[in-house]
């Protein structure tokens, strides 16, 4: 309705971010939702962990995305201007969330493969204060920080309209 960019590329990767990010945060609060029913120890204990670790697995591929999108958006000519230094969008972050994504979605592979061992994680932990599995962890305070980063980012697109040329 005459918002965002009007280039049609630049137009179609803030929308896409926006609805990336938008799936992003609903699988962030079913995350928070099926760990808080942990904490209170409900009686779908069950229930609780596998929901929580299958919209964990979500989230991050989702972030993954928003991210990559993010970046693309930052680097395009057309679209709008992002302010720089965000954390979320910096090579650091990038590299933990995707080296993250990758270990959630070879696990299988590994296994089939021998390169697992009784004892092993077979899926994502969601422990206390952190998600971890084969040696890639982010701390849930982190997730969050990097959550909020996303959406404020997206709401900023949200409303942005081009000016008149």
């Amino acid at each position: 309705a005459g918002g965002g960019p009007q280039d049609t590329k630049s137009y179609a990767l803030v929308s896409n971010f926006i609805r990336i990010v938008d799936k992003l945060l609903i699988d962030y609060s079913n995350v928070y939702k099926h760990m808080t029913e942990l904490a209170k120890k409900r009686n779908t204990f069950m229930w609780s962990i596998i929901s929580a670790t299958s919209h964990c697995e979500s989230l991050i591929s989702s972030m993954v995305r928003a991210i990559r999108l993010g970046r693309r958006i930052r680097k395009d000519r057309n679209s709008p201007p992002m302010a720089k230094g965000i954390e979320v969008l910096s090579d650091p972050v990038w590299n933990r969330v995707n080296a993250f994504r990758k270990a959630i979605e070879h696990i299988d592979e590994i296994i089939a493969q021998n390169k697992w061992s009784a004892g092993d994680p077979v899926c994502l932990l969601l422990k206390s204060d952190r998600a971890e599995l084969r040696g890639e962890q982010i701390l849930y305070s982190e997730l969050a920080g990097w959550v909020k980063q996303l959406y404020d980012l997206a709401s900023g697109l949200s409303t942005y309209r081009e000016p008149p040329r």
